[in-house]
């Protein structure tokens, strides 16, 4: 009796282990023998990918921390200089010493031998960490008309299209992947294609990114600098310093006009020799001929005119 139970568990345990086994590898086979027909509707749905689903990894990212905000700050500063060339020299070893560089410069009113107030403008490239100390640096070294600093915030920007790039990055694996098993030419066409779309799309984006991570970790700053005679004074805030400044406003108009009246008295002074030689020619001229009118007409003789009254 005993060995007939132990017969019928043993049959029993068997037999379930049969069938497991049996359930366990059936998904299996099912799940490795996958159609050519198969792969080209699945490459057709990821190459299809809707708008929904970028949208719904878009809203999935986490917002960006305060610190990691993207700002790109741009300024400008206008400096009015009596020692133009000595301003310009400082102006270039301050930004080397910030770790910037000069992009751009322009120059007006340099011409050798001419005495014209001169103009430069400089476009320069500075570390964002190190802006506000720069322009104050930078302020020390003339007199400043203006100064204006702005921000554009692009963080949001900057982090759709970063998650952008990671979503079309899994796409492109995802579609390499279906080339491999893809076997229809229609199929392999249409993956080829979209896959091409994809890459264009990441390496437009990546560009984007790396502009704007220049802009932001280098602030733009245009510096403006003009040549003067004499230094713009500032504002006064009571009424004597106002009769001060406008008297002192005068002076330096008065000098500056005194200096163009004498630049236009020696450049005219040619011309005037010339006139001066001319009027003398002239008056000397006119004289001979008064000299001669006056030695050609007859002395009057007044014994004559007695006699003829007398008869």
């Amino acid at each position: 009796m005993k060995r007939l139970t132990v017969f019928f568990l043993t049959a029993v345990f068997c037999l379930v282990a049969a069938g497991c086994s049996s359930g366990a590898s059936a998904p299996q086979g099912r799940t490795n023998a996958v159609s050519p027909s198969s792969a080209a509707e699945h490459s057709a749905d990821a190459a299809g990918l809707t708008d929904g689903t970028q949208k719904a990894a878009a809203s999935g990212a986490e917002r960006p921390a305060s610190d990691s905000r993207k700002v790109i700050q741009s300024a400008e500063l206008t400096l009015q200089t009596v020692r133009y060339d000595e301003l310009n020299d400082k102006l270039q070893s301050l930004v080397a010493s910030f770790g910037g560089y000069i992009e751009n410069s322009s120059v007006q009113g340099d011409v050798p031998g001419s005495n014209a107030l001169r103009n430069a403008s400089y476009t320069l490239r500075v570390p964002s960490g190190k802006l506000q100390s720069f322009l104050q640096s930078a302020g020390d070294l003339g007199n400043v008309v203006s100064k204006s600093i702005s921000g554009q915030d692009v963080t949001q920007n900057y982090f759709d299209a970063e998650t952008r790039v990671k979503s079309l990055r899994t796409e492109q694996d995802r579609l390499l992947s279906l080339m491999q098993a893809a076997e229809k030419m229609d199929d392999i066409l249409k993956i080829e294609q979209r896959l091409t779309d994809v890459e264009n799309e990441i390496e437009q984006l990546t560009g984007q990114l790396k502009q704007w991570d220049s802009l932001v970790s280098l602030s733009t700053v245009t510096i403006k600098i003009r040549e003067v005679a004499e230094l713009t004074a500032p504002p006064a805030k009571d009424f004597g310093g106002q009769i001060g400044s406008i008297f002192q406003s005068s002076l330096s108009a008065l000098g500056v006009t005194l200096r163009y009246l004498v630049l236009g008295v020696a450049a005219a002074l040619p011309f005037l020799a010339v006139l001066a030689v001319f009027g003398a020619a002239v008056l000397f001229l006119r004289r001979r001929l008064q000299k001669r009118k006056t030695r050609s007409v007859p002395p009057y003789d007044s014994g004559k005119s007695d006699s003829s009254n007398t008869k």
